[in-house]
């Protein structure tokens, strides 16, 4: 559970605000069938603060899943982050993964904008 908690971090700040477009991505055919398999909503815990990621928000604003996924067979995060010394710890790659991309588009950086108390 720990290890999810960083990628919903990921993808609640991509869900707080559109990225591209306020219209869904016309070329996700990979990433709608992924969401077919994911929930809708995540909670990630965090020390600061819970983020609530809306995956399927994310969905409209991502070109596809490999944005943000690994699409290799590993079973989770953790599998390697913050166990393999070549990979960055979870919090450090969701913070990279979502604040890049935030601060790319132009959209909020602020802790609290995605960590709830």
């Amino acid at each position: 559970m720990k290890m999810l908690a960083p990628l919903l971090m990921i993808l609640a700040m991509l869900a707080a605000v559109p990225v591209f477009s306020e219209e869904p991505a016309q070329n996700l055919p990979a990433a709608a069938e992924a969401v077919q398999d994911v929930p809708d909503a995540v909670v990630f815990p965090a020390r600061l603060g819970d983020v609530n990621f809306s995956h399927v928000d994310h969905t409209r604003w991502v070109p596809d899943c490999t944005t943000c996924h690994h699409m290799e067979t590993y079973d989770k995060c953790s599998s390697c982050h913050g166990v393999m010394a070549d990979a960055r710890k979870k919090t450090d790659a969701f913070h990279m993964q979502c604040k890049g991309c935030h601060q790319e588009h132009n959209l909020s950086t602020n802790c609290t904008d995605c960590h709830i108390r």
